[in-house]
């Protein structure tokens, strides 16, 4: 039955049950959410005034480190200050609080989220470190002062700001209360100040001065004022509350105020500081140029000096007063060298003089910049009456007169072209009298004098004049010659007297120039002393631009006004912006009115309706299901419903009636099942009696059903398996645990596994149990074939003549044989278990490891199914040679299975050298020696065997020795040779034979049998001896033997007779028959061959 789903029940209560629960979530809701808001509200005012107070103390101890870093950079004593202690002190402490605000931060963040907060603690914690990591620099005096207050400023005002945006308005009134309390407030008076700085610097630009100290300063404090409540606007920018309107303003004031205002703002002051910064460098040229004037006037004195000490100048000193009575013009000679000398290496030397105690020239040396002139006799000439004479002669030793700027005299008349030139004079003392005068005539108007370049400065860049005002170096060059009467009197009207004063100074000009003078006294160092030189003094001057800046004073005034505007469009639209929140504020206090008066009316009606619908839909309908669900409950399945309601009670009814239906067939279904498993299920009680059991029970013991009643579980089994099962049950219900015994029962062939398990009634008290009876008997066939193969592989692995391991994959050994033991010495117990690496040698350990490796990653390894020769560790730490065939299984519980069969080479390889001995021997023998099979066929000869026949070996393999054959023997011969070697003998003879160019040579030859291990012929071996020269030997030996015996006949005859014949001729054939014995005692074959030779020498002789 289908019932719609606005009937049920479920729909029904759930509808009443979501509208009250609504209504109580929202009450729960708006009250606890009231009081999370104060807690948090608390919480939150609570972590910003700690957060206050510690960041004020951080800040306060921070600004005292920063003036006493200050101070310990100005005094320059890094950490041995008296202060140094007070630094360290002030940054113990702000360190501490500065832990605390940032803990009470992280704190807040919590409890109120804010992203402009955890930027402006990001910030001001990158400014931290900063400081921190400049700290140590204060000891060592490693930083500025500058980088040093620059940097903790900008931390404590990181700090101040954090304490702007922590207080940063997040409700609606808080809101209100900073737009019209702060923010306004605030923005008045960052553009009063403003407006104070706009008619400060409108003023000054006006005068075309540049900015004064005062008016500097003045500035400056108005800019403070401006700056901190800038800082107060700007940080609203980032606040969440503010308005998409209010940041638009406050970008627009950027725009105005912070950018295009500030641009022209900063390029007003650079300008002005610009003419300061040029009037500095104009000063410190100055101070550079006097510096060059005062070395060029001491390295000039100082060569005066010298040379006035020189032995040279003396000796003529003394001859041209007479003190000397000889002929000077050797020392004149001497002192115009000198002169010379002196004129090459002081380029700026014009002249060179010495004038006696009369004041006349006596030597006078003359410089171009090129050559040098010594002047003669005729055109020296008297200085008596020149001024400068007058001046030095009473000079006393060590004393210098240095002359005012002057055009060079010669003759009296100025020399043309115009020669500026400074005089130096001292005298010469000669045993303390003053005997002549020393004299040097410097050419100032040079480059490396009055117009010398100092560092990026141009030639034109400065001026120089005497004390009277009359140039000595002028950026129009025109003016340096007093051709056209300029002077500084001229040039400078107003301000000339001031200029030549003798002191140094700064003075504007009508024109807005500054000119930068100071006086150059032309004194000597403090070791000399000058006569007459103290009044003398020359004037440096330097013009600088006047201040031009970039905007007149309308400019100024609009541009500035029309920024602060933009300051007050934002105080505009926040009072707009007040008024707003204060209309939201009235409009949400009459909506909360109305929204609690409706939710406690609707409240009420629910809640009088609910009650009204529960008793009628849900308690009536329940009451009477009730007797009926009793009656189920006792088992009476027969027993259905009327369903008469289309709800969830009908649908119950319905399902009530359809279970009885089910639990009846599920009865059926079990009963079926059970009957249907192949093993044994039997269920007993207490006492072990029976009490059902399946028809596998009848099948596997043949019993009629009608015998097993009153049975017990055990009454099935033989005798003795019967009492064990027996016992096992009496301990099944003590331990109320399962247990499985296997029984085998001889009377029907078959083996069972019968599994026991305990039965509980509804209180867990034993009520029986439960046996499952399988029949085992196949499996139990098949364990015992298995184990039987078991035990032959095992036989066969360990009889193996050959050792057999097996690794898995991780190289672990689990198969080890008997001869692997043989082999590698470990035995079985020891060696399973460990990493086959054990046998492995150290140099095969890492190739093993790849090959290892590429197989289990591509399935492909080079030595697999092949037999290779590798060396093995033995348990000695021995390398053996070891011959190893690998094969590889894949498992499919533990991947590859590897088994290798290995053999030892050791005796192998010796027996392989003794054999490349033998064959060594074999080939280098100087017998012949073939080898044939079992039918007399030729598989080997020598190479002493091709050498005597001409057989090549390929030619000589396969053929039978037969083809050396001669004749010479009888076939009864070979056959009696034949039957000796296939008995097992060995055969010695001689053979006639034929090599292959069909000469016959003869061999002595030793034939016999190889065996194998069990005594069979395999194989014949020939050995033979070439003895075809012995057979010639013998031949021509016999041959000898008859001649010579006819021979001692002859001539014991001719003795025997020759009895007549002079003594000397007996002796002669005596001598002979001597020698013949002598012949017939000697084995040589060149002797029997020169036999017919020896024998018509005797008879010859004879």
């Amino acid at each position: 039955m289908k019932i719609p789903r606005t009937n049920t029940l479920t729909f029904q209560i759930g509808i009443v049950l979501a509208i009250l629960f609504s209504l109580l979530t929202l009450l729960i809701v708006m009250t606890v959410k009231r009081s999370f808001e104060e807690k948090k509200f608390a919480d939150e005012y609570i972590i910003k005034n700690e957060i206050i107070g510690n960041l004020n103390a951080a800040t306060a101890w921070q600004a005292i480190e920063r003036g006493c870093g200050a101070t310990i950079l100005g005094s320059g004593e890094g950490g041995s200050s008296p202060l140094f202690s007070t630094f360290l002190d002030m940054i113990e402490r702000g360190d501490a609080d500065v832990l605390q605000v940032e803990e009470q931060i992280k704190r807040l963040l919590r409890v109120v989220g804010n992203e402009t907060l955890e930027r402006q603690l990001d910030k001001w914690r990158k400014g931290y470190e900063d400081l921190i990591r400049i700290r140590p620099k204060i000891a060592i005096n490693n930083i500025s002062k500058d980088e040093w207050l620059s940097t903790a400023t900008r931390n404590i005002n990181n700090g101040f700001d954090i304490r702007n945006i922590a207080f940063a308005p997040q409700k609606i009134d808080e809101k209100l209360l900073y737009l019209n309390n702060d923010l306004r407030t605030n923005i008045s008076r960052l553009c009063e100040y403003a407006g104070l700085e706009r008619a400060i610097v409108g003023n000054i630009i006006a005068s075309g001065k540049p900015f004064s100290q005062e008016s500097s300063n003045e500035i400056g404090h108005y800019r403070s004022i401006v700056e901190q409540s800038l800082n107060q606007l700007l940080i609203l920018k980032d606040y969440q509350t503010t308005s998409t309107r209010m940041k638009q303003a406050i970008e627009n004031f950027e725009k105005e105020f912070l950018q295009s205002f500030n641009i022209i703002r900063e390029e007003v002051f650079t300008s002005s500081r610009e003419q300061q910064e040029e009037i500095r460098v104009s000063s410190d040229q100055i101070t550079k140029r006097k510096v060059i004037f005062r070395n060029c006037l001491s390295e000039i004195s100082n060569g005066l000096l010298n040379m006035s000490n020189q032995n040279s100048i003396k000796m003529l000193a003394k001859a041209l007063n007479g003190l000397e009575d000889t002929d000077h013009s050797e020392q004149l000679h001497m002192v115009e060298n000198l002169f010379e000398t002196f004129s090459q290496l002081k380029k700026n030397f014009f002249q060179i003089r010495y004038l006696d105690i009369a004041g006349y020239e006596r030597v006078r040396v003359d410089f171009d910049g090129k050559v040098t002139k010594t002047v003669s006799d005729v055109q020296l000439q008297d200085r008596s009456f020149n001024s400068y004479f007058q001046k030095i002669r009473d000079l006393q030793p060590g004393e210098i007169y240095i002359s005012p700027l002057e055009l060079n005299r010669e003759y009296g008349k100025i020399e043309i072209p115009h020669k500026p030139i400074i005089h130096f004079a001292t005298p010469v003392f000669v045993d303390k009298k003053r005997s002549g005068f020393l004299i040097f005539n410097v050419f100032a108007n040079t480059p490396f004098f009055l117009h010398k370049v100092v560092e990026n400065e141009g030639k034109g860049d400065h001026i120089l004049a005497n004390q009277n005002g009359l140039y000595l170096h002028h950026p129009y060059g025109v003016k340096e010659r007093n051709e056209t009467h300029h002077s500084v009197r001229q040039d400078y009207p107003d301000v000339a007297e001031q200029i030549l004063s003798g002191k140094k100074g700064r003075v504007r000009l009508a024109s807005g120039k500054m000119v930068v003078y100071e006086p150059f006294f032309l004194k000597i160092d403090n070791n000399l002393s000058g006569a007459g030189n103290g009044d003398n003094f020359w004037v440096i001057i330097k013009e600088v631009n006047a201040v031009e800046y970039p905007v007149d004073t309308l400019t100024w005034f609009e541009r500035a006004t029309k920024a602060i505007n933009t300051g007050l469009a934002i105080s505009n639209i926040a009072g707009e912006e007040a008024n707003a929140v204060l209309l939201e504020i009235n409009s949400a206090a009459k909506r909360n009115i109305v929204i609690s008066f409706l939710a406690f009316v609707a409240g009420i009606s629910f809640f009088v309706f609910f009650i009204l619908w529960s008793r009628n839909r849900i308690l009536g309908p329940i009451k009477r299901l009730t007797g009926i669900t009793k009656r189920i409950s006792e088992g009476d399945y027969a027993f259905t419903f009327e369903v008469k309601r289309r709800d969830e009670i009908g649908l119950l009814a319905k399902n009530f009636n359809k279970m009885a239906g089910e639990l009846t067939k599920m009865n059926e279904d079990w009963e079926l099942t059970f009957d249907a498993v192949e093993d044994i299920i039997t269920l007993h009680d207490r006492d072990s009696r029976l009490i059902r059991f399946n028809n596998s029970l009848i099948a596997s013991f043949n019993i009629k059903p009608e015998y097993i009643d009153d049975l017990k579980c055990y009454d099935f089994n033989h005798n003795k398996n019967g009492f064990l099962l027996m016992d096992r049950i009496k301990e099944l219900s003590k331990n109320k645990q399962s247990t499985t015994i296997e029984i085998e029962e001889p009377s029907i062939g078959r083996v069972f596994n019968i599994s026991s398990y305990p039965r509980y009634d509804n209180t867990g008290i034993f009520i029986g149990t439960v046996q499952i009876t399988r029949d085992i008997t196949e499996r139990k066939c098949i364990e015992k074939n298995l184990k039987r193969e078991k035990e032959f592989i095992d036989i066969f692995v360990n009889n193996a003549q050959d050792a057999i391991i097996c690794i898995d994959v991780k190289g672990i050994i689990k198969v080890w044989n008997k001869m692997a033991e043989k082999v590698f010495g470990y035995p079985e117990s020891e060696i399973i278990g460990q990493p086959i690496t054990t046998i492995i040698p150290e140099r095969y350990k890492h190739r093993h490891k790849h090959g290892i490796e590429r197989l289990l990653r591509t399935g492909e390894y080079k030595i697999i199914g092949k037999t290779v020769e590798v060396f093995g560790k033995t348990k000695a730490g021995i390398e053996i040679p070891i011959a190893m065939s690998l094969s590889a299984q894949q498992d499919v519980d533990e991947g590859y299975v590897f088994s290798a069969i290995i053999r030892d080479m050791t005796e192998n390889h010796k027996r392989e050298d003794e054999i490349r001995k033998l064959l060594r021997a074999i080939e280098q023998s100087p017998a012949s020696v073939v080898i044939t099979d079992t039918k007399g066929d030729i598989e080997y000869v020598n190479k002493k065997f091709t050498r005597v026949t001409g057989y090549t070996s390929e030619e000589a393999i396969g053929q039978n020795p037969r083809v050396l054959k001669s004749d010479d023997k009888t076939s009864e011969e070979y056959k009696e040779l034949w039957e000796t070697i296939t008995s097992g003998n060995e055969w010695r003879g001689e053979f006639s034979n034929k090599n292959k160019e069909g000469k016959i040579y003869w061999e002595s030859a030793s034939i016999s049998p190889i065996k194998n291990s069990n005594g069979d012929i395999t194989h014949f071996i020939a050995v033979k001896e070439d003895i075809s020269a012995q057979k010639q030997m013998e031949k021509v030996q016999k041959r000898s033997h008859f001649r010579i015996r006819e021979i001692n006949s002859f001539c014991t005859e001719i003795s025997h007779r020759s009895s007549s014949l002079d003594p000397y001729a007996r002796l002669f054939a005596f001598q002979m028959k001597r020698n013949l014995k002598k012949t017939l005692k000697q084995d040589s074959l060149h002797e029997f061959r020169h036999t017919d030779t020896v024998v018509s020498y005797i008879i010859v002789n004879v």
